[in-house]
């Protein structure tokens, strides 16, 4: 540490091995230069320790340089920074601020130091980089074999993917900035690779795949650019309707969330906890869902054996499968501050939150501002559209089957014996009287005769009579009635409850025939959003059961799970999102944030905004119905917020 950077870059080469204060590591000059622009904190504070995973080969591995590498290596040395310094501050604010402004220093030094110094090693992309994969034997014969499915599809994407990290690529550019990730995988692939299944401007799926170029080769025929063409409609009708829901959305939460001004120092000493199953990485249908160990880094939890509180690593694999306390504002903060919360129970990562800063709204953003831009890039993502099928739950089972991740419903053989009906709501089969206007049942669009997201079976045997209600739906797809059954139905017709409901008879039902069958619809970004819009807002007729019989622990789990079936956000910020939505008692018109020695619910979003503070109804809509409405007068048990001083500017010196 007694050598600056740029001494190093003069006398270093070769390789060598460095002693470290917690051991050796092999390594050369380019990986040392590297990390040593970051190694300007252990120079300028020498407590610091210089560790092996402040050495850039800890952050890469046997990969090379990425976009995020500096701010890995940075993270890595800022937080052991903290960590030794910690004791010296009172204000820990004020040890972060240093930490953090050293690291824009450090980011900006290796951004101009390194521009400069790597000029003549600047290189580009060529054709022929593109040329060597789409000419590779491997990938030839790959795409010569390619059948039109989502495996034909991933098969070919495979040979790609490992070219690019084989010895043979080695030099080739478009290879190298693939290992570096500096273009994702899914934009390399449309170029290196058939383009696969493409989805219209509706998300339905065309059902045959461009199997045999990508964008290097270029669109030969006439099909294939106009199912091509469909992906620049979907990216220019996503940057209008559906942006503006999401922005929308992002505005509502953000009025919502900012009730939870403050994030306190110190442990509030809750004993209140969030019961987690930590669950490892598995598949959820054809999706790859990650461990728990990642999204709930840094959230504290009880070692029950030392009845201490320690910090959740993502590499504490060891806790996979057991059950942990975790300390959450949902279960509940002692601290007295009706706005706030303590660090402990947000989390570790609270170091990363600055002073001053409203936590509701950081956290808010944190989550938005990502479905936004993942909503506003949907062309640059866009890549072979996949479908994921019918996994049913062990109690469906006994009723319906499917083949695993296949898109088709059958009745179980095991119903055979018994007396079975069809039980559907009328609003679910909207056009099922076409079926007796047309002489060919097959000539019918099925999607426009019924969509389901539950159906019921009134199973009779030798017991008795049972009513089951069963899903059949799967991410927002809505399952149709198959051509089978609206043939069997135009045979058998239907009767009529009082409740306005279809009783549909399966006597001499053909059971190895599907009943319902779901669209080749693609689930996209803006469906994900609207997904969890409905989970946090819900209405008015939800009010009593989400504020007297949900369970907000529980609901956080799922919550969780929802949102990151398709991101990777940290539960301690969703907790202040989904806390924000929390209630004393709307029975009794308390719309505070509910502590330990209070009772709490759900709320839901239009009674948030009008029974808290009026301030954010009048930065929202609907001013007219606010000014109007009686209680905007009698209630007076209502929460200040931010916004309050420009209604009242005399209120702000009192926040």
């Amino acid at each position: 540490m007694s050598y600056t950077t740029d001494y190093l870059w003069d006398h270093l080469e070769g390789d060598f091995i460095l002693v470290m204060d917690d051991g050796e590591i092999e390594t050369n000059e380019k990986e040392v230069l590297y990390s040593s622009y970051v190694w300007d904190y252990h120079r300028r504070f020498p407590n610091t320790p210089l560790l092996l995973k402040h050495h850039v080969k800890a952050i890469i591995k046997d990969d090379p340089s990425g976009t995020d590498t500096h701010l890995d290596l940075i993270n890595s040395v800022l937080w052991s920074f903290v960590e030794a310094y910690r004791p010296d501050f009172i204000n820990i604010e004020e040890l972060i601020d240093i930490g953090a402004l050293m690291s824009y220093e450090v980011s900006n030094t290796m951004y101009n130091d390194l521009t400069y110094r790597l000029e003549p090693d600047v290189t580009t992309l060529d054709i022929l980089d593109f040329i060597q994969f789409t000419k590779h034997p491997r990938l030839v014969k790959a795409i010569e074999q390619m059948e039109n499915t989502d495996e034909g599809v991933a098969k070919v994407n495979n040979v790609v993917l490992e070219l690019s990290k084989s010895a043979e690529f080695k030099n080739n550019a478009m290879a190298s900035v693939m290992r570096s990730k500096i273009v994702s995988e899914g934009q390399a692939l449309q170029c290196l690779a058939p383009l696969g299944f493409r989805t219209d401007i509706d998300s339905d799926i065309f059902t045959r795949a461009i199997i045999k170029r990508g964008f290097t080769q270029g669109l030969s025929s006439l099909r294939d650019s106009m199912v091509e063409s469909r992906s620049a409609a979907k990216a220019l009708i996503f940057s209008t309707d559906p942006l503006q829901k999401s922005e929308y959305f992002s505005r509502r939460q953000q009025l919502i969330c900012q009730n939870v001004r403050h994030l306190h120092r110190g442990d509030c000493g809750s004993t209140h906890y969030v019961p987690w199953l930590i669950r490892e990485e598995r598949m959820d249908n054809a999706t790859k869902l990650a461990s728990d160990l990642k999204t709930l880094a840094g959230k504290y939890y009880l070692d029950e054996g030392t009845n201490t509180l320690k910090i959740l690593k993502e590499s504490d694999k060891h806790l996979i499968g057991t059950t942990l306390k975790l300390r959450s504002a949902v279960a509940g903060c002692n601290h007295p501050d009706p706005y706030g919360i303590c660090e402990v129970c947000y989390g570790a990562t609270s170091l990363a939150i600055p002073a001053n800063t409203n936590l509701g709204h950081i956290t808010c953003v944190a989550m938005m501002s990502v479905l936004g831009q993942l909503i506003l890039s949907t062309k640059h993502f866009e890549g072979s559209s996949a479908v994921e099928g019918i996994a049913l739950k062990a109690h469906e089972r006994i009723y319906l089957s499917a083949v695993v991740n296949g898109s088709r419903y059958y009745l179980n053989e095991r119903l055979m014996s018994c007396k079975v009906k069809l039980v559907v709501a009328a609003s679910q089969v909207p056009g099922l009287t076409d079926i007796s206007l047309v002489d060919d049942i097959e000539t019918l669009n099925i999607s426009r005769i019924s969509d389901f997201d539950t159906i019921l079976l009134m199973v009779e045997d030798s017991t008795g009579i049972e009513t089951i209600p069963l899903t059949v739906s799967v991410n927002g797809r809505l399952s149709n009635m198959t051509h089978e059954l609206l043939k069997h139905i135009k045979r058998v017709g239907w009767t009529v409850t009082k409740n306005d409901n279809y009783i549909i008879d399966m006597a001499g039902w053909n059971f190895a025939d599907p009943i319902l069958v779901l669209p080749m619809r693609h689930f996209n970004m803006s469906d994900h959003q609207q997904e969890i819009a409905d989970m946090l807002e819900a209405t008015i007729k939800d009010l009593d059961y989400r504020s007297n019989v949900v369970n907000p622990c529980n609901m956080l789990v799922e919550f969780h799970d929802l949102v990151n079936r398709r991101l990777s956000i940290n539960l301690a910020i969703l907790e202040i999102i989904l806390y924000s939505s929390m209630v004393v008692s709307a029975t009794e018109e308390d719309y505070g944030l509910p502590k330990p020695w209070t009772s709490s619910g759900v709320g839901v979003k239009q009674l948030l905004l009008t029974r808290r503070s009026l301030s954010t109804t009048m930065g929202f809509e609907r001013h007219r119905d606010v000014l109007t409405d009686p209680l905007s007068y009698t209630l007076t048990n209502r929460m200040d917020h931010i916004m309050d001083p420009l209604i009242m500017p005399e209120l702000l010196n009192k926040l």
